[in-house]
């Protein structure tokens, strides 16, 4: 199985700052958990849980080594991963004796929380250091409006555009280890929705069954960094996954499960649909119809086709038994983004993008009723030189559990 130790910071590096050249930009600053962990190897816990920009940043060069900002209580994991330098933030989190490790004197006052303000001055300082009018990209619609207010305050004679560009660029062709990861995270969340449909049963509440999928989940084994598995059941849709509501399967129900375990911080991202019992003959005729339009997406979709195409094929395919299907996308790409689409999606707003080699993509045909339930045929494939390689198989019919 592929391991984070075989993670090498160099192509991560160098693939950015191609983009940065390309674009005329001096450096970035990353606040957002996923872009700090794609840039730099480092997965900071704190950063992803708080969500509050500040208290982990990277700091990204258009030439030389990348920088991370941190919490010394977060700089012991930085030792996986050579290649950035680190610069310690003071922040009310923290450990003794730590100028054992950093060779500088501990603080003697202390914040009570993360000092943002104290972050983006050291990230801007960095950059600033080597190009005091640099080009800097931010993660501007990521920002609160406090942390907007010290860049500008703190600006001095550079200029920020927003960096997402950048990112969408950079991240799209993903490295070998990336593929593997992805691999495997898809492959495990095929095998931890089998197991969860194995169990399913008329009368189950959906709390028992969100549980199970969150066990199965973990139940991957070492690597699994997180969970996340979107159900829905009948036509009954909810999004507080935690806290499910007070209601049990029944005969009939399309239980759609997607998404699930995270994988060395890099998401799953598949769909399967399930019923309890037979699914109704409605159910059948319109996932036959998905899986029709789902079967030719796979069959145009390779290196230098025009993903625009792909879409409006398939949508024609759909609206031949779906006449009112309306989906503004028919698949994404993945990566570490927590919020799990990123850039390029299946869909009529690319322009003249077109599929390359090294892009992973999950690939679907959504369908989502209020009456019928959910059912999206969905699995993740990498582009090749000559086609694609997919990494799971979704089922040509509604699997129907107990029958």
């Amino acid at each position: 199985m592929i391991q984070y130790s075989d993670r090498n910071q160099k192509e991560f590096q160098e693939r950015i700052q191609a983009v940065m050249r390309e674009k005329g930009i001096d450096g970035l600053i990353l606040t957002e958990f996923g872009a700090i962990y794609y840039a730099t190897g480092h997965y900071s816990t704190f950063q992803k849980v708080t969500n509050v920009p500040g208290y982990c940043i990277a700091v990204c060069p258009v030439e030389g080594e990348f920088t991370v900002i941190m919490p010394d209580y977060e700089t012991m994991s930085m030792e996986q991963v050579p290649g950035c330098k680190i610069d310690v933030s003071t922040t009310g989190i923290f450990i003794d004796d730590h100028e054992k490790i950093t060779g500088k004197p501990a603080p003697k006052v202390r914040p009570s929380t993360v000092d943002g303000s104290r972050t983006f001055r050291q990230a801007l300082d960095i950059i600033k250091a080597r190009k005091k009018d640099a080009i800097i990209g931010i993660q501007s619609k990521l920002l609160t409006y406090d942390a907007m207010k010290i860049f500008q305050e703190n600006r001095g004679s550079c200029t920020y555009i927003d960096c997402d560009e950048v990112l969408s660029r950079a991240r799209m062709i993903k490295t070998k280890w990336e593929i593997e990861v992805l691999r495997t995270a898809a492959q495990m969340s095929e095998r931890q929705m089998t197991a969860t449909a194995n169990a399913l049963k008329e009368g189950m509440t959906v709390g028992e069954l969100v549980n199970l999928a969150y066990q199965n989940c973990f139940a991957q084994g070492a690597g699994v960094t997180g969970a996340r598995p979107v159900l829905s059941v009948g036509g009954r849709y909810f999004g507080n996954f935690e806290i499910p509501p007070e209601d049990t399967l029944r005969k009939g129900d399309i239980v759609r499960m997607d998404c699930g375990p995270f994988y060395l911080g890099y998401i799953s991202d598949i769909c399967r649909a399930y019923s309890i019992g037979r699914a109704s003959d409605e159910a059948k005729r319109i996932y036959a119809a998905l899986m029709e339009g789902y079967r030719r997406e796979l069959e145009m979709i390779g290196p230098g086709v025009k993903i625009a195409d792909v879409y409006n094929e398939v949508m024609q395919i759909v609206r031949k038994t779906v006449p009112d299907y309306v989906r503004g996308h028919l698949g994404h790409s993945i990566g570490t983004y927590f919020l799990a689409e990123e850039y390029p999606y299946i869909s009529p707003y690319v322009g003249e993008e077109t599929f390359q080699p090294g892009m992973v993509v999950s690939c679907e045909v959504p369908y989502s009723s209020a009456v019928i339930g959910g059912m999206t045929p969905e699995d993740s494939i990498v582009i090749t030189e000559d086609g694609y390689d997919r990494f799971t198989y979704v089922p040509e019919e509604i699997v129907e559990i107990g029958v």
